[in-house]
């Protein structure tokens, strides 16, 4: 699995990447790596593209460590949007399941998961104007 993490719109927002096999460590790894800098605190969107992900090897466990992971950031980066892109099935339920779980922890932030990423560009476009007031242009 290859997870790639860039910044958009000077730094406002990241896009994460995912292609190939899903491990739930890698992704975890890849994020801690990218928000290990202290100005990508500051975040206020996030894109995850999992669209490029041909098979899952990411356990009930790994999701529910990923949701712990997350709930516990949120204090230092609250009000982010974050929109997922999940195609695959199995990439979708383990998505939800993530999404379930940071919901029962009374989440900061707001989250939506998608089919495509054109729908989750739109929907954070709309979400950020709503929300924060700012026009983004995910680049």
């Amino acid at each position: 699995m290859a997870f790639t993490i860039r910044p958009l719109d000077g730094g406002l927002g990241a896009l994460e990447v995912g292609t190939g096999t899903v491990d739930g460590l890698q992704l975890l790894q890849a994020q801690a790596e990218f928000l290990s800098d202290e100005r990508k605190r500051n975040l206020r969107y996030w894109l995850t593209d999992l669209s490029g992900v041909e098979t899952s090897r990411t356990t009930r466990g790994q999701v529910l460590e990923m949701a712990e992971t997350h709930a516990a950031r949120q204090s230092s980066m609250p009000d982010v949007v974050l929109a997922i892109v999940a195609r695959l099935e199995v990439t979708f339920g383990l998505t939800r399941m993530w999404q379930m779980h940071l919901d029962a922890r009374g989440t900061l932030w707001e989250t939506a998961i998608f089919r495509t990423r054109a729908e989750a560009e739109d929907w954070l476009r709309e979400r950020m104007r709503e929300k924060h007031g700012l026009e983004i242009t995910l680049a």
